[in-house]
């Protein structure tokens, strides 16, 4: 078991898209020190925040009901986990090029399945990782 669950099932309303994925508690808190603490100290991360609570439901039904995208959300969470560890250790984090390429795509991937608001909110988080700025806030470097 490489700590990841896999689902397969009906969604509830109610779950966490880290919760569909993330088996590990400790993951999944770290994943919450990262939100209060590094992203809720700014504006844009925030706005993350709300974002990703707006359409936790949706997602997690979509993580839920495709496997295929829990896969590929797994391993891109699995780098990231590494990421957020290390900024909350206060060390030097670079992120990846090609994870943010690969992010990207499983956005683009995504839009198929979503609504057309949670397509709308994909779409201006992409414009953000393009723009690549963004993670300074975040306390991330990308990686050259």
């Amino acid at each position: 078991n490489d700590g990841y669950l896999y689902a397969i099932g009906e969604a509830t309303g109610d779950e966490c898209p880290l919760g569909v994925i993330l088996e590990s508690t400790s993951s999944i808190e770290s994943f919450r020190r990262y939100r209060d603490e590094i992203l809720s100290s700014n504006a844009r991360g925030k706005e993350y925040i709300d974002l990703y609570y707006k359409h936790a439901p949706e997602i997690s039904s979509l993580l839920l009901s495709h496997p295929h995208l829990t896969s590929r959300m797994g391993k891109i969470i699995k780098q990231l986990l590494l990421i957020v560890n290390k900024t909350l250790d206060k060390k030097k984090v670079d992120l990846p090029d090609n994870l943010l390429k690969e992010f990207k795509s499983f956005l683009n991937d995504l839009e198929v399945y979503v609504t057309p608001h949670l397509k709308n909110d994909l779409k201006k988080i992409e414009i953000d990782i393009t723009k690549r700025g963004v993670f300074k806030s975040f306390n991330i470097e990308i990686e050259n």
